[in-house]
């Protein structure tokens, strides 16, 4: 759900709304956490950890998470964390409740993205994440591709939703400028 980015002035963008989705990128990588365990979560001290070494995120940001499930991509059953053993249960990484409560709280990040089906992972059944970031107006982006080039910080994102009405998301084409690679000899 886009409420912020589906409002529209006279039939034209506003600002703030291009602002939202031509953003500076964070990256915070659970990837080896998230091989270990399926059901890893993004936590509060990722963030400190992040902002320890990179420090504070500036408006507008769209915080991205790595967990290297997209690697998984071609298998569906991997994917989405399907097992035989529990077929109504799913195992993929996604964010605790107080991840995004604290990322609700920073009024300079805009939107969250990340390489698995959800924002929250697979096991949950509230989808708490899904509503402490919408009821802050902080979109998500799911099933992103491969993140592996993508380093933590410097980086530009563009993120192009398809207009749509009455759903409560849709498809959505993201574009990140990576930095230049230095030419291989």
């Amino acid at each position: 759900m886009l409420p912020a980015i589906s409002t529209r002035e006279a039939g034209r963008w506003t600002r703030f709304q291009f602002e939202r989705l031509i953003a500076d990128a964070a990256l915070v990588d659970i990837s080896e956490r998230s091989s270990r365990d399926g059901d890893a979560t993004l936590t509060p001290a990722d963030l400190a950890e992040w902002r320890a070494v990179h420090g504070r995120w500036v408006y507008p940001t769209i915080l991205l998470v790595r967990t290297g499930y997209a690697a998984y991509w071609s298998n569906r059953t991997r994917y989405f964390g399907i097992s035989p053993k529990e077929p109504d249960v799913r195992h993929f990484p996604g964010l605790s409740a107080e991840a995004a409560r604290e990322l609700a709280a920073d009024s300079a990040v805009v939107g969250v993205g990340i390489d698995t089906p959800s924002v929250d992972p697979g096991i949950s059944h509230d989808f708490l994440a899904h509503q402490i970031l919408f009821s802050k107006n902080i979109y998500a982006l799911e099933n992103l591709a491969d993140l592996s080039r993508v380093p933590a910080s410097g980086i530009r994102i563009l993120a192009m939703p398809m207009k749509i009405g009455g759903g409560s998301g849709g498809p959505c084409r993201v574009v990140v400028n990576l930095p230049a690679q230095p030419p291989t000899a």
